[in-house]
């Protein structure tokens, strides 16, 4: 669907000093956002679907942020299913099995169980943190937010 749109339905108004915030965080970790170059949100089940045969295959952190890294600093149409084998084979996941997943239909239970599971703790976004079953904190934040859960959770 319409980039623009969707998000100023979901959070109303403009984002754009949301997209500044979130690429000068970026910046100071090194990685380079690219909100603009996007015109459309893609449907993500499949991506969700390659990171759950990922996690089974022991790359799930890999394939996360090659995933991430398409879509946030490269643009790239994570609806795609190209783009999804793509980036998921350049992080050690086998193409062969990435491919045969999106042409059936494996994983899609287990994912929506996921989904539902997500949906019924309240969590409607990306990213989200849960802390040991206790703290949790929801889109991008500081070193400095992270440094005070965990201190806060160890002590």
């Amino acid at each position: 669907m319409d980039r623009k749109k969707y998000l100023e339905d979901k959070y109303g108004g403009s984002i754009h000093s949301a997209h500044h915030r979130l690429e000068q965080m970026g910046k100071e970790a090194g990685i380079h956002y690219d909100f603009e170059s996007r015109q459309k949100i893609p449907n993500t089940f499949n991506a969700h679907r390659v990171i759950w045969l990922a996690e089974k295959e022991g790359v799930q952190a890999k394939v996360v942020e090659a995933l991430f890294s398409a879509y946030f600093t490269e643009a790239r149409d994570l609806g795609d299913k190209k783009v999804l084998a793509d980036a998921a084979a350049s992080a050690g996941l086998n193409r062969a099995k990435v491919e045969k997943l999106l042409e059936g239909e494996t994983g899609t239970e287990e994912v929506r169980a996921l989904e539902e599971k997500a949906y019924n703790l309240g969590i409607t976004g990306v990213p989200f943190f849960v802390f040991n079953g206790k703290s949790a904190v929801s889109g991008a934040q500081s070193q400095e937010t992270f440094d005070k859960i965990l201190a806060e959770l160890t002590a």
